[in-house]
């Protein structure tokens, strides 16, 4: 699990592991424990080993969304927090012989306001938008598992 130790990451986790789910929390430090697993999402490392072994990856990564100012430069380090980090670990899972799931988190602000009309998961990711642009550009980075033949939820 990537993000593991964030907001929804460290809820999930810890729901897993009371459902008696082994969870391996991804982390960019050095693994302390045989429940980590050190990865270089910005250089495209991760232990393939531990993709191999996982019926589940799950990245819920990125920078944060609550941060002043919004330069140039932090709009880069938010896009990449989750586009390479994704991208990362849909490039593993499509080298893997298992083809474990790939559970991907996302935002819902690629949809552009329809008035009243119900939107759907068949609506098009439009909003002209940075965030929509985020939101279209994350969800990409989970092609490769995708056309691999893996399994890929996007979670909005």
């Amino acid at each position: 699990m990537a993000g593991a130790s964030g907001f929804l990451g460290t809820a999930w986790r810890d729901h897993l592991a009371r459902q008696g789910h082994e969870v391996v929390r991804l982390v960019r430090g050095e693994a302390m424990s045989g429940e980590e697993s050190t990865w270089d999402p910005m250089n495209g490392k991760v232990d393939q080993a531990d993709v191999e072994r996982a019926d589940v990856v799950t990245c819920l990564s990125g920078a944060p969304l609550a941060h002043v100012p919004w330069t140039a430069s932090y709009k880069k380090t938010f896009l990449d927090s989750r586009t390479r980090t994704t991208a990362t670990l849909a490039d593993a899972i499509a080298m893997s012989e298992r083809k474990p799931a790939l559970v991907a988190q996302n935002g819902i602000a690629g949809y552009v306001d329809r008035g009243d009309a119900a939107v759907t998961e068949a609506d098009p990711t439009d909003a002209p938008t940075f965030m929509g642009g985020v939101t279209r550009e994350w969800e990409a980075a989970t092609t490769s598992a995708a056309e691999a033949g893996a399994r890929v939820a996007v979670m909005r």
